[in-house]
């Protein structure tokens, strides 16, 4: 099977955009000398994640008590 040139080079793009954000994302949010920052970002991100899951849960049980 033979894959188009330009389907790689699309491919190789994307890809090391991708590693060019995440790691611009860790430099912002993993602070390498200060801990207490560390920890602020850390309490942050699990806020903000149990908030979305929060979200979430709620709006599948509106979609799914709308449907029933």
């Amino acid at each position: 099977m033979r894959v188009c040139p330009c389907a790689c080079a699309v491919y190789i793009f994307i890809s090391h955009r991708l590693f060019e954000l995440t790691n611009t994302l860790k430099t912002a949010f993993v602070p390498h000398s200060n801990d207490g920052m560390l920890l602020r970002n850390g309490l942050v991100m699990l806020a903000l994640g149990a908030g979305a899951y929060a979200l979430g849960a709620v709006t599948l049980t509106q979609i799914s008590r709308a449907w029933w």
